[in-house]
């Protein structure tokens, strides 16, 4: 059981402030999980946001959000079984692929989608899951998952003067406080099917993977030319076959795609170990401008894929124990336009980074990022917005030494500039100082940070992850000026019973720092958490 509490927001519950928070300032978060072995698993999860309501008003069965998930394992023709909430991941995401997956980072290495192709859910977040039934199927040589799947969605319905409604935006926030996000909520239903048939032999992988999905209303866009191929209507369907082979030091994989309209997408990666110091990863892909995959979640640019061409190549060098030299380099291009890109754009990104851990005890890395993208600026005098070229360039700098007491302490300093071409530079730093006390044998732990930060804007922003309860983090944008801490302790009162509290706090220093999104203007946060197992 999760609570949290953000003081500092009352005119964002005063029943006389237009579109006030019509629930508690007070989020709970409720979730049950029973495990045996590897067999079987099954668990609810009930939550609600600050400002939902619940028990009165339009939320008259207490939370906002209900999930349940049945997860069963068999060792016969049938493998799995899941009923409720449940997860897919489909080849490397050209079409379907709801786990967590991440891009372009540190560990240049890490291009390749991987993980079971059936997951049960048992998140918060409202979003990125199916609600219905998946079966697997199979035996050593080749396996099948079927699913189907019917839940609602928060949407923004717009009838038009004939009387027709549609559908101008899919809602994904979770978030129902106040009357006209309330009034967005389950509006539209999605009915999803497919199946993924995965067949090996020895070192070969393939796959063969189709998606059908259908809403309740029909989808339209608002009308502008970087809308021109996007998903219009209530139906569509995907279908690819992917394929991974390893064949000595090389280690093949990719994916092809086709949408309802016949588009395709195409993603083909290749690992090499070329020496016991040296790894290489290359990945290609280029996407139709018009190929439509709104489950999909590849090693891509852009948020969905599409509309993209690329290639990226990184390496690591291990030249001596203890010693790392990670860097990747990726090149690519939208032949369509995009949100705020009036024209075909294209960009480059570039990593060094070098990590050295002399001992268990310590360890030190510095990375240097560079990207160059092009983006609108403002109209000029004949009312035309152009494309031009802007660069972000960032500079981070990490030391953590471990001591045997159980304590360590870590530090970071980061610097950040962005700048349009012609334009003057906006600069951004930030420092931070952690220690975590986690003792061997103890039934406490603690984490404090303390760290400050001063950015020219929000274009130079700064990130940095932060501890949080157990099962959630954070990564939140810092802009402006201030300081920001936060202490976090848990505590095993015994084998059965956790308990965890944050604090955090940003001392604002500067009138244009931001410490949230939306109409949010909290700096002070606390957080209570509460953990059984029987």
């Amino acid at each position: 059981m999760r609570s949290s509490y953000k003081p500092g927001t009352a005119d964002l519950y005063d029943t006389t402030h237009a579109g006030y928070y019509q629930g508690s300032r007070w989020p709970l978060l409720i979730r049950y999980r029973y495990s045996f072995k590897n067999l079987l698993r099954y668990g609810m999860t009930a939550e609600k946001d600050a400002g939902e309501p619940f028990f009165r008003g339009k939320q008259k069965y207490g939370f906002d959000f209900y999930s349940f998930h049945f997860f069963s394992r068999h060792s016969g023709f049938i493998k799995t079984i899941a009923l409720g909430d449940y997860t897919i991941n489909m080849g490397q995401g050209l079409i379907q692929w709801q786990s967590m997956a991440f891009r372009k980072s540190g560990e240049v290495m890490a291009v390749k989608r991987q993980g079971p192709v059936l997951r049960p859910y048992s998140s918060s977040g409202e979003s990125g899951f199916y609600r219905g039934a998946a079966v697997e199927a199979g035996n050593t040589k080749w396996k099948t998952v079927i699913f189907i799947s019917s839940k609602l969605l928060s949407a923004h319905p717009v009838t038009d003067s004939n009387g027709h409604v549609t559908v101008s935006s899919v809602l994904l926030t979770g978030y129902h406080r106040n009357a006209s996000e309330i009034a967005e909520r389950n509006k539209l239903r999605l009915t999803s099917a497919g199946f993924s048939h995965r067949f090996t032999r020895k070192k070969l992988l393939f796959g063969v993977n189709a998606l059908y999905y259908q809403y309740s209303l029909p989808l339209l866009k608002k009308d502008e030319w970087y809308n021109l191929y996007a998903f219009s209507g209530k139906r569509g369907y995907n279908a690819s076959v992917d394929y991974s082979i390893t064949k000595k030091n090389f280690h093949f994989f990719g994916e092809a795609a086709v949408d309802a309209d016949k588009k395709t997408a195409i993603l083909q990666g290749l690992l090499i170990s070329a020496d016991a110091k040296v790894d290489i990863a290359m990945l290609y892909r280029k996407m139709h401008p018009a190929y439509l995959g709104p489950s999909g979640n590849a090693f891509t640019e852009n948020t969905f894929p599409g509309n993209e061409t690329g290639f990226y190549i990184g390496a690591t060098v291990r030249p001596v124990n203890g010693m790392r030299f990670d860097c990747y380099a990726d090149l690519f291009c939208f032949p369509w336009l995009k949100y705020q890109h009036s024209s075909p754009s294209d960009g480059n990104e570039y990593l060094l980074q070098f990590v050295y851990t002399p001992s268990r005890k310590v360890e030190m890395y510095s990375r240097y990022r560079v990207e160059t993208k092009q983006q609108d600026v403002s109209a000029d005098t004949r009312g035309l917005s152009y494309l031009t070229y802007m660069k972000r360039k960032n500079w981070r700098t990490q030391l953590s030494y471990t001591f045997p007491s159980g304590w360590v302490c870590r530090s970071r300093v980061e610097y950040t500039s962005y700048q349009l071409a012609g334009k003057m530079k906006e600069t951004g730093f930030m420092g931070f100082a952690d220690i975590i006390y986690k003792p061997m044998m103890k039934p406490v732990a603690v984490t404090c940070r303390l760290g400050y930060y001063e950015t020219d804007s929000y274009n130079s922003r700064v990130y940095a992850f932060e501890n949080d309860l157990l099962y959630s983090f954070s990564i939140p944008a810092r802009f402006g000026k201030g300081f920001h801490y936060y202490v976090l302790v848990n505590y095993d009162w015994n084998r059965s019973i956790t308990t965890s509290l944050r604090w955090a706090e940003t001392l604002i220093r500067s009138p244009k720092t931001g410490v949230a999104s939306g109409d949010q203007a909290s700096d002070k946060e606390l957080k209570i958490q509460l953990i059984c197992q029987f």
